[in-house]
């Protein structure tokens, strides 16, 4: 599964794809030029090989690239009427798989994945059930919003090589220099640590544990500004729902993830 999750409309999804494969299968051939690299073929050979797969596309009723036109498949984005300012949009479900992302909240929590959410898939495109999509985001939603006002985080050995810090002294003084720096994050890791200097942390406990790859450290237990992002995240899911089940067309809609 990709970073982020897009809605489209397709007039005829399987004639769309069959035709976007044989555009990819013979428009790879057309640059073949003799099993010669991109960097080894001559001008009039990129050009003759960029004519050939304009053609392809042409005959396929693609765009020039192979990509479907307006009438066959179309992307949907719009500003969630309930959260207008939110990144998650109707139709656009960012899913950054760093601690921030979404992904990472349900895991925290014990929740479903998106991919649980959306049911089993066979590649980076399906039709999902969007009544039971609505109802397990709705449900998510609520549970997000009644659970924990807390947020964790690993702090582990440092996997570039930088050298630990073995007193209170030369710990002092790696903040100091980093504030010195003026960082333009004010939430950042690099090698000689995890720093969050615009917001500090409100940290509740301390713990020696075991992270991702049995890596020995801490787990760090805080207490962030707002969670509120990610129950309304779910509900422009819910949201999303609504608005492809209010389309006379509600077949014709995929979901596809970035690759």
């Amino acid at each position: 599964m990709g970073l982020d999750i897009y809605l489209y409309w397709y007039r005829d999804y399987e004639d769309a794809k069959r035709r976007g494969e044989e555009y990819e299968a013979r428009s790879t051939r057309a640059w073949g030029c003799g099993g010669k690299k991109y960097e080894q073929m001559t001008e009039a050979e990129i050009e003759s090989s960029r004519s050939a797969c304009a053609a392809i596309a042409s005959e396929l009723g693609l765009q020039e690239w192979g990509t479907a036109n307006e009438s066959d498949a179309r992307k949907i984005k719009e500003n969630s009427k309930k959260y207008p300012e939110h990144l998650w949009k109707i139709g656009y479900f960012r899913s950054s798989y760093n601690e921030a992302g979404i992904h990472h909240i349900l895991s925290e929590r014990g929740l479903p994945s998106l991919e649980e959410i959306f049911g089993k898939y066979d590649e980076y495109c399906l039709r999902p059930d969007w009544h039971r999509v609505r109802s397990r985001a709705l449900t998510i939603a609520k549970a997000l919003a009644q659970g924990s006002p807390y947020r964790t985080t690993f702090i582990g050995p440092n996997i570039f090589g930088h050298e630990p810090i073995r007193s209170e002294r030369e710990a002092l003084v790696a903040v100091e220099e980093e504030i010195k720096r003026g960082s333009e994050f004010g939430s950042y890791s690099n090698k000689v640590g995890t720093f969050e200097l615009k917001e500090p942390m409100q940290v509740v406990a301390i713990m020696p544990g075991i992270g991702h790859f049995e890596q020995p450290g801490c787990w760090c237990v805080y207490k962030p500004g707002d969670l509120i992002f990610y129950p309304q995240c779910m509900e422009i899911l819910a949201e999303t729902c609504d608005w492809v089940l209010a389309q006379p067309d509600p077949q014709n809609f995929y979901l596809h993830w970035s690759s």
